[in-house]
Formats: C-alpha cells, structure tokens, sequence
C-alpha cells in the first residue's frame, strides 16, 4: 500500500496478546473529491497451540459515499486462509468469498469497518464488513462504545474518544486481542 503513503491520513494500532505485543496495524486514508480510498495492514505472531504468523491487507475504494470495490487478503503461517473481493457489475457488484461463495449485492452500507478506523460511527446501526461483503449489526452500548456482531460469533468492540478511535476489543472462539492506538 506504499501508493497510499504521503497522500494519506495515517493511524498505527499495536495488536496485544493477554498484556503483550504480538503485532501491528497501520491504517490509511486518502480522499480526493469523488473518491475516499482506504488501505489497512496488520502483522502479528502468536501462539494458539502453536506458533501463528498472521498478515492481512485490505483495500477499499468509496465512491458517492458508499464502498464501491474492495479486496481482502488473511494469510496464516504463509498461506492464504480467506480473502473476499468486491467489484462493480453493472447495477451492483460481483462479491466472492474465499474459497467458493460468490454472489452478487445490489448495494452497500455507507460505513465500512475501514472506515470506524478514522470516524465514529454515530448513529449508525450496520456496518459493511469487508471480509464478508455484507452488512453486520452494529449497537452502540455507552458513549464512544459499539459493538460489531460478525458471523461464526465473532464480536469487535471499537471505543472512541472525542470521536477518534483508541482501542478494539477482537474476541474470536479461541483468542482475543486488543488493538491499541500509538
């Protein structure tokens, strides 16, 4: 994502492991007048029975306020364990999800997780999920506090301070992490 650098907003996450560092985000934003791109990286490695390195990209282009293509990328130990891909087809878009779901969407949410990265999602009650190119509930619980309900009960908790986001809570069946802002 070096094409995004020097252009962009930039936000750097670390990610934590039961109070240790086992990884890193960075965020990045650039907008122009009819288009808002985004770019998010992540490393880390961790021991889950035994050793996982894990690295995962995102892109997503917004246009006229709603994602208009996306693409994402979830390697584990070096190989490719999921990966979803969203483009423009006529009406709608052509979506496919890793290894053989594919469908079409006649439209999107205009907030995306990529975007909770660098603006509250006030008000907001769906959010498009990248991974799986499909809106998931999202509850406000307190001030600056939503929860994000993924598929296969997965649940990310975002908190925001003064509208900029400062930690996620990821909880997955086997692990959770924290992702910190630097």
């Amino acid at each position: 994502m070096a094409w995004l650098q020097g252009f962009a907003q930039q936000v750097d996450f670390i990610i934590w492991k039961d109070n240790k560092a086992v990884g890193a985000i960075t965020a990045l934003r650039r907008q122009t007048s009819q288009h808002t791109v985004y770019g998010i990286s992540s490393w880390s490695e961790m021991h889950i029975v035994k050793k996982q390195v894990v690295r995962s990209s995102l892109g997503l282009e917004y246009r006229q306020g709603r994602p208009f293509t996306c693409f994402t990328s979830f390697r584990l130990n070096g190989t490719l364990r999921d990966s979803s891909s969203m483009q423009p087809a006529g009406q709608g878009f052509n979506c496919f999800v890793h290894p053989d779901e594919s469908f079409r969407l006649s439209g999107t949410s205009a907030w995306s997780t990529a975007r909770m990265y660098f603006e509250e999602p006030v008000g907001q009650q769906e959010v498009f999920v990248e991974s799986v190119l499909r809106p998931c509930p999202l509850k406000r619980t307190a001030p600056g506090r939503y929860v994000l309900e993924l598929p296969g009960n997965k649940v990310n908790t975002y908190l925001y301070s003064g509208g900029v986001l400062q930690e996620v809570q990821v909880s997955r069946p086997l692990v959770k992490l924290v992702f910190r802002k630097v």
